[in-house]
């Protein structure tokens, strides 16, 4: 009665995980892509990174500044003076690294003491001014500007292989858990089949000891045989109840959320082409992605501290506007000249060995992430190399693990049928009902692994995210 018991409790649990929502490996992934904090963190991050284009392309806008103030002062004649000032202008960088400037100027000076009586006391001076600068050395053609276009660019590509990685990454915890979980569903189906065929059999040798054509070692075999199949179903009850519940964190579901993986191994083609697979892996790998936006950028700092190290020499040429007025001896008095002029600046510094080591810096950047290069390229084409051989000899192994199944069952119908008249021993029985699981679960482990495979290739060749949807819910930064 206690095993009848438990043939009515684990059939109860079969017809109820029958009844459960069935999942495939992309239906879960799509819920987990959809809640997922890491993809998005990495989608805010991208956002982040494009705004870095706009914060540059700022440096060309124009600045505007301005100053005012008063001031008691002895002039150059050693009298005191009162002196009101005003000034403001606005000026920018050009894209070819020169920059220019406007300005208007008011100074309004006042002394009770009028020393030289040929000078307006009190005057007003107005000043309007126009300069240009031109470098002749450092920031000519605007190194900086456009080699930080350049960074700005590549980070948005960075960010972007990072997000790529992020979803990967996401991808690959997703198959390891599902596939795994997918197998573990299958034995706990071969299990709760093994308890009502080691149930039915225990029946039959009792129903025969009873009758006396049976001895008590079939009972005592029947017995083991059944109690082994509710012991390792318990283990894989466990078993399937943990993996279901990191699948179900994966998509937040409740953690006792019921449903049942659904592996189905469409047919493939005969032979696969490696090397076209790897061009398309490798136009798309996030990783190579990575590493060649790194290379971009290490160039582009080796630019900036190359034009950091060399010397300053700029050339100012200005033009501009002098109108005074004030009062002489009672009488008014205005005087207005074009004022013109040109210099040079020059700056050098004397010792270099700080920029020539961030120069070496930047030549061992650009080398790191060239070797990164190497490296995660030729890793992708072995790996794909890798997958293309287990698919294939999986593939071909699957049609042999079918054809032992459908024999092991043949195998088993026909013991059963001598078992029932004698002319099989109970052992004999129990030995194809465990032949025949083996074979059965050897079956669903390639169909799984076959699958596995398959999901990782496509990861790699991009096609997996096909019927995925990567649109976020909310735009970053709505709340704000």
């Amino acid at each position: 009665m206690r095993y009848a018991a438990y043939v009515v409790l684990f059939l109860a649990i079969a017809t109820g995980q029958v009844r459960a929502e069935s999942l495939t490996f992309q239906q879960v992934f799509q819920r987990a892509v959809a809640v997922d904090a890491s993809l998005q963190i990495a989608r805010m991050e991208l956002e982040r990174a494009r705004l870095e284009t706009t914060r540059v392309e700022s440096q060309l806008g124009w600045n505007a500044a301005g100053q005012a103030g008063i001031a008691h002062d002895l002039s150059v004649f050693g009298v005191p003076v009162d002196r009101a000032d005003a000034r403001a202008g606005v000026d920018r960088q050009l894209e070819s690294g020169s920059s220019i400037g406007l300005g208007l100027g008011v100074v309004r000076e006042e002394s009770k003491n009028s020393v030289v009586p040929f000078l307006p006391n009190p005057s007003q001076t107005v000043s309007v001014d126009a300069n240009y600068r031109l470098p002749l050395a450092q920031g000519s053609d605007n190194v900086g500007y456009r080699q930080n276009i350049v960074t700005a660019e590549a980070g948005v590509d960075v960010a972007q292989a990072q997000w790529g990685a992020a979803r990967n990454q996401l991808a690959l915890q997703v198959a390891d858990a599902f596939y795994a979980a997918a197998f573990t569903y299958a034995r706990l189906r071969s299990a709760i089949d093994a308890i009502d065929r080691a149930e039915r059999l225990k029946r039959f040798v009792l129903k025969n000891v009873r009758l006396g054509i049976a001895e008590d070692k079939d009972r005592l075999q029947a017995e083991a045989q059944l109690r082994a199949r509710v012991a390792e179903r318990k283990v894989l009850d466990a078993t399937w109840d943990s993996q279901r519940i990191v699948l179900n964190r994966l998509m937040e579901r409740l953690p006792q959320s019921e449903w049942q993986p659904a592996v189905a191994v469409a047919p493939g083609p005969d032979a696969l082409d490696i090397a076209a697979i790897q061009a398309e892996a490798e136009a798309i790998d996030p990783d190579l992605q990575r590493d060649s936006a790194r290379i971009r950028i290490a160039e582009a700092t080796i630019a900036r501290r190359r034009d950091s190290g060399r010397d300053k020499v700029d050339l100012v040429l200005s033009i501009g506007n002098r109108q005074q007025t004030g009062d002489i001896a009672g009488a008014s008095t205005s005087n207005s000249e074009n004022v013109a002029g040109a210099r040079v600046e020059f700056r050098a510094a004397l010792d270099k060995r700080g920029s020539d080591a961030e120069l070496n810096q930047a030549f061992i950047d650009r080398d790191i992430a060239r070797r990164r290069l190497d490296t995660n390229r030729t890793n992708l084409r072995y790996n794909v190399a890798r997958l293309g051989a287990e698919i294939e000899s999986i593939a071909a192994s699957l049609e042999e693990a079918r054809a032992r199944e459908t024999a092991e069952r043949q195998k088993l119908d026909e013991a059963t049928q001598r078992h029932r008249v004698g002319r099989a021993t109970t052992a004999e029985l129990i030995q194809f009902e465990n032949d025949y699981e083996a074979a059965q679960l050897s079956l669903e482990q390639q169909t799984i692994e076959l699958a596995r495979r398959r999901t990782e290739l496509e990861r790699l060749r991009g096609t997996l995210w096909r019927d995925i949807d990567f649109a976020p819910h909310g735009a970053p930064g709505a709340e704000r």
